[in-house]
């Protein structure tokens, strides 16, 4: 977890969630990174998304998309637009399309199969699929 995904987590954390995450760093189940910029991908943004407001979209959580491509970890997301616009950009920035997006809501069946396989599905909800 690096330090901007830690303050997203306590701005949006339920109890449910707060007390998972206590589970998990009791277990060592969490790891600490520090935060990182990729600039070819906010090169990316500016050059390819002309809308400002898609790019706003992007530019609002565009931690989470950093550490889940520098990382190589899913992400978790309710976020349904962030994903749909990330997958346009995904023609102009290829690496995104690497890219694990869940949404607990309407992926459910497909984040369970993922779950089973220990996450090792690596086909599952690319953002790629959602073009």
């Amino acid at each position: 977890m690096t330090p901007n995904l830690q303050d997203e987590w306590k701005r949006h954390a339920t109890r449910f969630m707060t007390r998972w995450l206590v589970m998990m760093e009791q277990r060592c189940r969490v790891r600490r990174e520090r935060d990182r910029r990729i600039s070819d991908l906010r090169s990316a943004v500016a050059t390819n998304v002309t809308q400002e407001e898609k790019r706003n979209v992007i530019l609002k959580d565009i931690h989470i998309t950093e550490a889940a491509i520098f990382l190589k970890i899913a992400v978790f997301s309710f976020d349904e637009k962030q994903r749909r616009v990330l997958s346009e950009l995904q023609q102009d920035y290829s690496l995104l399309g690497d890219v694990q997006w869940f949404n607990p809501e309407s992926d459910i069946e497909t984040l369970k199969y993922w779950i089973d396989s220990d996450g090792h599905d690596k086909a599952l909800c690319a953002v790629a699929d959602f073009a």
